[in-house]
């Protein structure tokens, strides 16, 4: 796995989830996200040659809750869609991580990707 274009922000903390088991139905999940490093990932910083490398660029669907990560993931995509390197999204919406889901409803995070 190469790093080099990992993005770090000593001013955030690593997002974290406790995950609690009570029985076999129940299990609920604590999220501490405020102002979490990964929800800061900056477009600027994306290298497109760095992504022409990949076989395959994965996106998590958290990213596209804010306008900033937002911007990033667009960047990445069309990157990837350029020199045809695959695009996976990992939905992973949790209510909890958007804050309200008026921002989820209200306007299309990307459009739709072919592959």
């Amino acid at each position: 796995m190469d790093t080099s274009a990992l993005q770090t922000d000593p001013e955030r903390h690593t997002g974290l989830v406790l995950l609690a088991l009570k029985d076999r139905e129940s299990f609920p999940l604590l999220f501490y996200r405020r102002d979490c490093a990964d929800m800061a990932i900056d477009a600027d910083a994306i290298d497109p040659e760095f992504i022409a490398r990949a076989k395959a660029l994965v996106i998590t669907g958290t990213h596209l809750s804010t306008d900033t990560t937002r911007r990033a993931c667009r960047k990445a995509l069309d990157a990837a869609a350029h020199y045809g390197v695959k695009r996976v999204l990992d939905i992973d919406y949790r209510p909890v991580l958007w804050g309200s889901p008026i921002p989820a409803m209200a306007k299309p995070a990307l459009s739709p990707m072919t592959r």
